[in-house]
């Protein structure tokens, strides 16, 4: 008998797995079902999301093409404004020149001038002092009060004009005032 209990135990054992096993397909149809009512329930949705998402794309690729085509434009704006500027600045600098090289030629013209009138002025000086007697360059130099060398100098040109006349047999020489010298102070007094 313990036998027999042991065999009928066994049996609903097995009757009772098998139960379950029945079940466990049970639910998995049941699972299978609402997952496939799920799917044909979300699937118009997905199909929906994807038909929206492919036109906000075709939109965003629209949205950058003109974007793109602006950004364009502007460069070739920008490029023929940097040409432009190019132009100006080359226009500029040439005008700048032309006006620093007539305000040099001015400054130079003026320069010559004032030159030409110290000039003058010294060989007023220099004629008058010696109209009164002879004297040495370095007397002159004293008394006009410039550098030796520019006394120097300026009393050659003034020899080499005929203007005075120079004593060459006396180091140092001595310088008197010409006839020609004479004529010209009497014109500018």
């Amino acid at each position: 008998m313990i036998h027999k209990i042991k065999i009928i135990n066994h049996n609903i054992i097995m009757m009772m797995e098998v139960y379950i096993i029945y079940a466990i397909l049970i639910i998995e149809v049941i699972l299978m079902i609402v997952m496939l009512y799920i799917i044909t329930k979300s699937l118009p949705l997905f199909i929906k999301k994807e038909k929206e998402l492919k036109e906000k794309e075709v939109d965003i690729k629209l949205i950058l093409n003109e974007i793109n085509s602006r950004i364009s434009f502007r460069d070739e704006k920008i490029a023929e404004l940097l040409v432009r500027v190019d132009a100006l600045e080359e226009r500029y600098k040439r005008m700048i020149e032309g006006v620093r090289g007539e305000f040099e030629r001015k400054i130079e013209v003026r320069s010559e001038r004032e030159k030409e009138g110290l000039e003058r002025g010294l060989a007023t000086s220099i004629l008058t002092l010696l109209k009164d007697r002879p004297l040495t360059s370095t007397e002159i130099q004293r008394r006009v009060g410039r550098s030796r060398e520019h006394v120097a100098r300026f009393l050659k040109s003034l020899y080499e004009r005929g203007l005075v006349e120079r004593d060459e047999t006396k180091r140092p020489y001595v310088y008197k005032i010409s006839e020609r010298g004479i004529k010209l102070i009497e014109e500018t007094s």
